[in-house]
C-alpha cells in the first residue's frame, strides 16, 4: 500500500477544485479505477489497455523533475508541457475546458520529445533522465483525456 508521504505542497492538480491540495505518494501511478479497467496491477498491463486499446491521452506531472508531459494520440507525439520557464498549465487549463485536460497554449510551441507509430514505442524506447516509462508512470501523478 502506498504511503500518505507529501511529496509536494500545494500542487495544482487540475483535479483538486482549490489547488491548495498537497501531492502525496499514494495518488502516484495508476489508481484503483483504472487497474480495474484493465484487470491487472502491472503497469504495463494498465497503459496497454488504457493508452493501448483505449487510445486516451496521457498528461501525467512526473515528480522527479516537476515537469508535465503529454502522450498525444492524435499526433502520435510525445510532447514536454512546460519546457518554457513562463508555462502555467493552470492558467492553459482553466481557460479551456478544465476537465478536457488538453491544455493547448497557440501561442507557444511545445517541446516534441518523440513521434511514434504506434504509442507501444512509447513503453519501448521513451526515456526520462534514463528512466523508463513503468518508472515514469509509478512516479508520476496522471490524467486522462480523449
Amino acid at each position: 500500500m502506498k504511503s500518505k508521504k507529501i511529496i509536494k505542497k500545494n500542487f495544482w492538480n487540475p483535479a483538486y477544485k482549490d489547488g491548495s491540495l498537497d501531492l502525496t505518494e499514494d495518488e502516484l501511478g495508476w489508481d484503483a479505477d483504472r487497474k480495474d479497467d484493465a484487470g491487472s496491477d502491472d503497469t504495463k498491463d494498465v497503459f496497454d489497455y488504457v493508452i493501448g486499446c483505449l487510445h486516451w491521452d496521457l498528461s501525467l506531472f512526473y515528480t522527479e523533475n516537476e515537469k508535465f508531459y503529454y502522450i498525444d494520440m492524435a499526433n502520435n507525439v510525445v510532447r514536454l508541457r512546460n519546457d518554457d520557464p513562463e508555462w502555467d498549465g493552470k492558467y492553459l487549463c482553466d481557460k479551456s475546458d478544465p476537465w478536457d485536460l488538453e491544455w493547448y497554449d497557440f501561442d507557444h510551441d511545445e517541446l516534441i520529445l518523440m513521434r511514434f507509430d504506434n504509442v507501444m514505442e512509447v513503453w519501448d524506447n521513451f526515456k526520462i533522465d534514463g528512466k523508463d516509462m513503468r518508472y515514469i508512470i509509478e512516479h508520476s501523478v496522471y490524467w486522462l483525456s480523449t
